[in-house]
């Protein structure tokens, strides 16, 4: 199952993607592959912080800081 949340707070958009399966294993991703390493350019020109971590399967975190008035 994937599940997906979106967050509004006073300052930000949160958005967590989430599934239930066995989780990323971090040493097994191709050492010069470009997937994750595009993902987190892409996240970073538009300002948004993007994680990735393992919790009880894998949890995908973009968090978009809203302008400030």
């Amino acid at each position: 199952a994937v599940y997906i949340t979106l967050t509004k707070e006073p300052d930000r958009l949160l958005l967590n993607i989430q599934d239930n399966g066995n989780g990323i294993d971090f040493n097994k991703i191709r050492r010069f592959g470009n997937g994750l390493n595009n993902m987190k350019r892409r996240m970073d020109e538009m300002n948004i912080i993007f994680s990735i971590e393992n919790n009880n399967g894998t949890l995908v975190k973009l968090q978009y800081l809203l302008p400030t008035p």
